[in-house]
This record gives structure tokens, sequence and C-alpha cells, in this order.
């Protein structure tokens, strides 16, 4: 998981329950402001707005998308890991 670093977002990792089996990390969110939740999974790829005006998702059921999605991720999480290791909090290492 990507997750923005504000206090939302450590609040609900400090407590997550699969921490133990889930990889995360932590991105300047100022930087990167998500306002989006994207998931990548069994060829498909959800999208969930975290918009307090408006929820809205969908669900995308293609091979290409999910596979573009899944390289974006791939990435973003190599890029990640060297440009924000130093924010990355101790318990979740």
């Amino acid at each position: 998981m990507l997750i923005p670093n504000n206090p939302k977002g450590m609040a609900h990792m400090f407590n997550y329950p699969a921490m133990e089996v889930t990889e995360i990390l932590f991105v300047d969110h100022k930087t990167f402001p998500f306002a989006t939740d994207v998931n990548i999974y069994e060829q498909k790829v959800s999208f969930v707005t975290f918009s307090d005006k408006a929820h809205i998702g969908v669900i995308v059921e293609n091979p290409e998308i999910y596979s573009t999605m899944l390289s974006v991720f791939n990435i973003s999480w190599n890029l990640a890991k060297i440009q924000f290791a130093e924010i990355q909090p101790d318990w979740a290492k």
C-alpha cells in the first residue's frame, strides 16, 4: 500500500489489522495528495473517492487497464522506497 503520511493515514495504518502481511510505504501527502483509493486485483481496478461531498466508486475489469495500473503502482512503489525512506515510521518497518 502507498499511504499519505498525513494524520488520518498514519492513524489508519497504526491500527491496521493485517499489518503483519501488508507492505506499506508512506508518501509525502503534500507532494502526492491522494484523494482516491485505488485497488488493483484479479484483472480489475477499483477507484473510490475519499470526498466528504460525494462518494463515488467504480470497478473496471479489463486486462490492459489492470496491467497498466499495476505497472504504474510498481514504478511508484520502487521510487517511493527511495524518495521517502526517511519518513517511514519505525512501527511500519
